[in-house]
């Protein structure tokens, strides 16, 4: 399979593409729907339209970043030196969506106010702090 990719751009970029798209977590839609329909014509398809909507919406930051990493990506690659993709794949592309993947696990406090704001109580997990000691949250 390296063969293949490292001597086919195209090829290695809609392979990053599937590779970030599935390690951002992004909800499937648009391709579930159009396969449902040509199997099984005439039934009810898993999402409806409103849903698939609401999924985009939810979304939305998750695809605006898929984007921006694809284009990092492919540029990246691109320019590489080795054209290896399993190497590019291994101390490139892994080392960066590490990265992401952690970034968008921290809990910020431009987070935390948002979510104060809508009505949310926050309570901290674990023992209670000692008398005197302000939680974070």
């Amino acid at each position: 399979m390296d063969a293949l990719l490292s001597t086919s751009l195209d090829m290695a970029n809609a392979v990053l593409r599937v590779l970030t798209f599935e390690e951002l977590g992004i909800r499937h839609t648009c391709h579930e729907m159009a396969i449902y329909r040509n199997i099984y014509q005439g039934g009810s398809p898993p999402y409806s339209e409103e849903d698939i909507d609401e999924f985009h919406n939810e979304d939305a930051e998750l695809i605006a970043r898929l984007e921006s990493l694809v284009a990092e990506f492919e540029n990246a690659y691109a320019s590489s030196k080795d054209p290896s993709f399993y190497n590019f794949s291994k101390e490139y592309w892994r080392p960066r969506m590490n990265k992401v993947m952690a970034e968008m696990e921290e809990v910020t406090e431009e987070y935390v106010s948002g979510v104060k704001q809508v009505g949310v109580v926050l309570k901290p997990l674990g023992p209670k702090p000692p008398p005197g000691i302000e939680s974070t949250y």
